[in-house]
C-alpha cells in the first residue's frame, strides 16, 4: 500500500512515516517508480512503534527495541541490553501503579458524585488525592 493508505491504516501522519524512514525506524520497500510500498510486516512494526511511544519510549529507544529483532544479543551488548530492558520494565511497573491508583481515585469520585446527597468536601478531598499519587 502507498504512504497515504498506510497513514490511514496506522493513524500515523505521512510526515511521521517519512521521519521514521529517514531515521531507519520503519523502512518500506520501493516500487520501480521509487514510491513507498508498505506491507503487513510494516504495519506490525508500526503498531510496535506506536505502543512503545505510548509507553513513553523515545525514538532512539524504539530503535533499540526493534534492533533486538534484527540481530542477536551478543556477549558484548548483553549487559547493556539487559539493563535497558530492566529499566523500561521498572518504568512500566511504576506507570501501572500510578494508573491503578488513578483509576481507584476516579472510581471513588464517580461514586461520590452519583450519590443523591453529594458531599462537596469528600469530592474535594478525593481530587486532592490525585496530586498525591506519586507519593
Amino acid at each position: 500500500m502507498n504512504i497515504q493508505e498506510f497513514a490511514e491504516e496506522t493513524g500515523l501522519s505521512k510526515d511521521t512515516l517519512r521521519l521514521y524512514e529517514k531515521i531507519q525506524l520503519l523502512i518500506p520497500a520501493r516500487t520501480p517508480g521509487n514510491y513507498r510500498c508498505y506491507n503487513q510486516t510494516d504495519a506490525a512494526t508500526a503498531k510496535v512503534i506506536i505502543n512503545l511511544k505510548r509507553a513513553g519510549l523515545s525514538l532512539v529507544e524504539c530503535q533499540q527495541v526493534l534492533a533486538l529483532q534484527q540481530r542477536p544479543i551478543t556477549a558484548e551488548c548483553r549487559g547493556e541490553t539487559l539493563a535497558f530492558i530492566q529499566t523500561k520494565r521498572t518504568d512500566a511497573a511504576a506507570q501501572a501503579r500510578f494508573y491503578q491508583g488513578l483509576l481507584t481515585v476516579l472510581e471513588r469520585i464517580s461514586q461520590e458524585i452519583e450519590k443523591p446527597t453529594k458531599n462537596p468536601q469528600q469530592v474535594n478531598d478525593l481530587i486532592n488525592q490525585v496530586g498525591e499519587l506519586d507519593n
